[in-house]
C-alpha cells in the first residue's frame, strides 16, 4: 500500500513540475534551472540513501554520461518547445519517456510485445504528433502555432524530446543487468 501511495504522490508532483516549467518560462526561470535544483536535491538524497562506489567500470561511467547529456538536451529542447507551443503536448512527450525503453527491450532484450503494446506505442507517438499539429490557442495564454510548418517542427521537437527522455530508462535497464 505504501508503494502505491508514493507512486501516486510522485505522479502528482511530476505533473506540478510541468506547470512549474510553464510558469517559470514566462519569467526569468528557465527549465534548466528548475531541473538543476531538482537534480541537486536528488543527488543529496540518494547520496545518503545509497552507497558510494569508487570501483565502477567504464561502462557505468559511460552510461551515466550518456544519460546525463541526453537529459540535459531534453531540458534544453523542452525550453524550446515551451517557446514554440503549448505545455500539454510537450509535457506528454516528457511523461511518455517509457516508450523508447519498451521498444529497446523488444528489439535488443528479446522481450516479446503483445499486439496491444505495439498499438499503444504507435498511438502514443501519433497522439503527440497530432496534438502538436493542432493550431488552437493553449489555455492560460499559451502559445499558438502559427503555421503548418511550425506544427510539423513542433511535432518533430516533441518526438526528439520523447526519445531523449527515454534514454535514461534504457540506461537504467542496461544497468540493472550490469555486474558492478
Amino acid at each position: 500500500v505504501t508503494a502505491y501511495f508514493f507512486g501516486i504522490l510522485a505522479g502528482i508532483f511530476a505533473g506540478f513540475v510541468g506547470i512549474g516549467y510553464r510558469i517559470g518560462s514566462k519569467g526569468k526561470v528557465f527549465p534548466i534551472q528548475t531541473a538543476l535544483l531538482l537534480d541537486a536535491i536528488g543527488i543529496v538524497l540518494f547520496s545518503f540513501l545509497g552507497k558510494w562506489q569508487y570501483d565502477m567500470p567504464m561502462e557505468g561511467w559511460l552510461c551515466g554520461i550518456v544519460a546525463g547529456l541526453t537529459q540535459y538536451a531534453a531540458i534544453r529542447l523542452l525550453r524550446m518547445a515551451l517557446q514554440k507551443g503549448p505545455l500539454s503536448p510537450a509535457w506528454c512527450a516528457v511523461g511518455l519517456g517509457f516508450v523508447p525503453v519498451l521498444v529497446y527491450c523488444w528489439f535488443f532484450m528479446g522481450e516479446k510485445p503483445t499486439v496491444w503494446q505495439i498499438f499503444s506505442v504507435i498511438a502514443t507517438v501519433g497522439a503527440i504528433v497530432a496534438a502538436s499539429i493542432g493550431n488552437g490557442k493553449a489555455a492560460g495564454g499559451g502559445h499558438k502555432l502559427e503555421s503548418k510548418k511550425a506544427g510539423i517542427f513542433y511535432g518533430i521537437l516533441l518526438v526528439v524530446i520523447l526519445l531523449f527522455v527515454g534514454i535514461i530508462y534504457i540506461v537504467l535497464k542496461i544497468a540493472s543487468f550490469a555486474k558492478y
